[in-house]
């Protein structure tokens, strides 16, 4: 939210002499600085919401249902598979580290975590659920 933030109070009228381009004259039309306000002001509210929703469902007994696990999940591999065409869609196997053993269940895992928090991983029988739902078994 904080860059949405930051644009926003770049493009207000307290900052216009920050945004003048005298003596200059640029050939390209400049942007309707209202209208991208006004845009950016939608994109801080929704993620503003966006992260309630996220907070409530953590803060209550169980963090994230398993329907919503999987679906998230499946949204994951699909942009995993877009823009990774050339990578293994699979979670790997057991290689006694730490941590995944697949650039694939890595993925999940980390972005997972960027909303969820450190704590947060996708268990074998939600990724088993993904598979099945992306034709993969």
């Amino acid at each position: 939210m904080r860059p949405a933030e930051q644009l926003i109070e770049a493009l207000s009228d307290e900052n216009l002499t920050a945004l003048s381009e005298w003596p200059d004259e640029l050939p390209s039309p400049p942007p309707n600085r209202h209208t991208l306000i006004e845009e950016l002001t939608k994109l801080r509210n929704r993620t503003r919401d966006l992260f309630e929703v996220l907070d409530d469902r953590k803060r209550k007994g169980s963090s994230v249902s398993q329907e919503f696990k999987i679906d998230f999940g499946n949204a994951l591999a699909g942009v995993f598979e877009r823009h990774f065409p050339n990578a293994r869609h699979s979670r790997g196997g057991y290689d006694r580290t730490p941590g995944p053993s697949s650039e694939y269940q890595e993925f999940l895992n980390d972005c997972a975590q960027e909303v969820f928090g450190n704590g947060f991983k996708f268990s074998g029988n939600v990724l088993d659920e993904v598979t099945k739902l992306r034709g993969k078994r």
